[in-house]
Parts: C-alpha cells; sequence; structure tokens
C-alpha cells in the first residue's frame, strides 16, 4: 500500500493474499464467489481496496480470468466483464481507489475503470503497422496517467491521447515503461543500453526522452557504486525522484533517492542496495 501498511500479492501461486501488521496474512479467496481469486497485483493507499485477478473454470480445460476488487470488509466486484472484455486482469490502482487500470486480453487492449463503473478502452498508438494491441503496466497515484504498450511501442496515456516514449536513438520498442510520477514528467522501467547491448534500469523525462538510470542519476550528482548494474525500475514516488528495482545480482534490489534542489549542496544522494530472503 503507499502507507506502507500493507503488503498483497499470491500465496504459493494459489490464492491471494493481503498481510497487514495488524491482521496477519489474509487469504483473499475466501472472501471471493466463483472466480478463486488468485493474483494480488495492488492496493489503494491504506490496502483497503485490493485488484488483480480472479480464475474460472467455464468449460472443461477452458479457465478465464477476470479482474477483481476486493475490499477490506470481505466484498468483491468485478471490473468489468469476461462477456465484454474476454479474459482479462487488473494491474493498478490509484491512491483513492477510483481508479483501476488493467488489460482486455479478449480485446487485446489496455482498459481504464473508474469509480462510476465505466470502462474505457484506451487508445492504440498508431502509425506502427504491427495491427493493434495494448497492455497497461502502471498508473500514477493520482489516477491520472497509464503507462503500458501499445503495438509493442511503450507508451503514456493521458485521457484520450496515446505517446509513445522513445530514447534519444532508438523508437519505442527499445524501452519498457513500469511505474510513473503523479504529474506523468517522469517514467521509469527499462532501456535498452547502446553502450553494453543489453537492457538496464531507465528513466524517461520530456527532456531526456528514455535513458540509462544511472545516466539521470549522475546528472544530478548521485553516483551507482561501481559494479552495481540496475536491471529495471519497478516502482517511483509520486514526485519522481524516489525508485525501486532491481540489480543484476539475484536477490538484490535498490532505492535511490534524487534530494531536492534545496539539498543538493550538503548531500549528493546515494544508491541503497537491499538483498531480498528466499521464498520457502
Amino acid at each position: 500500500s503507499g502507507n506502507g501498511q500493507v503488503l498483497v500479492g499470491s500465496y504459493g501461486g494459489i490464492f491471494a493474499s493481503r498481510w497487514s501488521q495488524t491482521g496477519g496474512l489474509q487469504n483473499l479467496a475466501d472472501a471471493i464467489g466463483y472466480y478463486r481469486f488468485q493474483g494480488a497485483v495492488a492496493s489503494n493507499n491504506d490496502g483497503s481496496i485490493v485488484v488483480g485477478s480472479g480464475r474460472r473454470e467455464i468449460a472443461r480445460g477452458f479457465v478465464v480470468s477476470q479482474s477483481l476488487r476486493w475490499n477490506a470488509d470481505g466484498t468483491y466486484s468485478e471490473i468489468g466483464s469476461y462477456n465484454t472484455l474476454g479474459s482479462n486482469e487488473a494491474r493498478a490502482i490509484s491512491r483513492d481507489g477510483s481508479t483501476i487500470v488493467g488489460t482486455a486480453f479478449g480485446t487485446t487492449a489496455a482498459y481504464k475503470w473508474t469509480q462510476a463503473g465505466n470502462i474505457q478502452i484506451l487508445p492504440y498508438l498508431l502509425g506502427s503497422n504491427q495491427g493493434n494491441s495494448s497492455e497497461a503496466a502502471a498508473l500514477s497515484g493520482n489516477g491520472q496517467f497509464i503507462v503500458g504498450l501499445s503495438n509493442d511501442r511503450s507508451v503514456i496515456w493521458h485521457g484520450n491521447t496515446v505517446t509513445e516514449l522513445r530514447t534519444p536513438t532508438r523508437d519505442g520498442r527499445f524501452t519498457a515503461a513500469e511505474a510513473v510520477s503523479d504529474d506523468g514528467n517522469v517514467i521509469a522501467g527499462a532501456v535498452f543500453d547502446d553502450v553494453t547491448s543489453t537492457f538496464v534500469a531507465g528513466v524517461w523525462t520530456p527532456e531526456t526522452q528514455f535513458i540509462p538510470l544511472t545516466d539521470y542519476l549522475a546528472s544530478f550528482g548521485v553516483q551507482v557504486p561501481a559494479g552495481v548494474r540496475l536491471t529495471n525500475v519497478t516502482g517511483i514516488s509520486a514526485d519522481g525522484r524516489t525508485f525501486v528495482g532491481n540489480t543484476a545480482v539475484v536477490g538484490s534490489d535498490f532505492v535511490v533517492t534524487i534530494p531536492a534542489p534545496a539539498s543538493l549542496p550538503v548531500l549528493v544522494g546515494s544508491v541503497f542496495l537491499a538483498s531480498r530472503r528466499r521464498r520457502v
């Protein structure tokens, strides 16, 4: 959750789970009807609303996926429906829980759901000669900006506008958008690095386009420790100054914050590395 008090995920790949310090581990699948809630992916700011997807066998051997919204009182609701969207999965939720985004696989389209119950199929990026397909990956905390893929290119959606996220020399096929700030001006994920010929953690701004995160940090005086390779960014703060993600070392993650301008003369920032415990 945004306040750091609730964790959501999947327990053993069998059922969706929610953990809080007061309530412990909670099996969300127990509260769901004929859809088995198997994958929780995000929650609102206080963790009282959880989104993800459930599975249902509608015919022998034919399983469909349905976006689900779970509430702290144990009730849940479907986001859209299989009849209109085909198999679909929710991917992200705004801080206040009023906006949810995901992907409708039946129509191969990214969607946006609002509190009023409206479903909007997001526009495709045109001119890529790839047919029409899109996936939503992340949503800004205020619910205004969505990032993901459209026709195999990284994009950002704002209202009815879709914009390709390019590098200074390549198109959106060489970038991956996984997180976005509240103002939509800082987007993070991964980018193809021409120097190493591999994908590394990346960041996009209107001024820089998509560039390696290490280069972006260096422009603010923040240096990544020697020998550490940042592979991708998985989250970003509302103000676009703090990034979290993975490194090339298995089980090792990073957190880095760019200091506010007023503090730059006395603080150059640092990259914090943390090791994940092995799951059992």
